[in-house]
């Protein structure tokens, strides 16, 4: 990635000031990543955030795999247990599925902040470039 202290020198303060205004608006807040992560960060909501969508769709089929064998395993229990004691121990055991997408998101949590911090940096990179691009199509008329 282009060094942003760099490509901020070559702008003038009007231009630093659209960009301080436009970055305020476009980056994504740490308090809401982490209100998904937490609310969210078991079906890769927060990646979603992030526009990671590989990473946050894989997620999501983790666990949606994990919760279909998990009620599946559940069906057969019912099904084949002879006494409501085998229900009640042999059921929960399926949803321990759920362990997976638990702990990826877990270990998601160690990733995430720096993931940030990189979204953040990209879109700032792109508002400068989209600012000198309108210097270039704004330039005054020559008479």
């Amino acid at each position: 990635m282009p060094d942003l202290l760099s490509m901020k020198k070559d702008l003038n303060s009007q231009e630093l000031s659209m960009l301080e205004s436009e970055f305020r608006r476009r980056k994504k807040s740490r308090v809401v990543l982490w209100l998904l992560w937490w609310f969210t960060g078991i079906i890769g909501g927060h990646r979603y955030y992030l526009g990671d969508k590989g990473r946050a769709i894989a997620q999501t089929i983790v666990f949606l795999l994990s919760l279909f064998v998990a009620t599946l395993w559940n069906a057969y229990v019912i099904d084949t247990a002879s006494t409501a004691e085998e229900v009640i121990f042999l059921g929960p055991a399926g949803f321990s599925l759920l362990i997976i997408p638990a702990l990826w998101a877990l270990v998601d949590a160690f990733f995430i902040g720096r993931r940030l911090a990189q979204k953040n940096e990209e879109i700032e990179i792109n508002i400068i470039n989209e600012i000198k691009s309108l210097r270039s199509t704004t330039a005054p008329p020559t008479l």
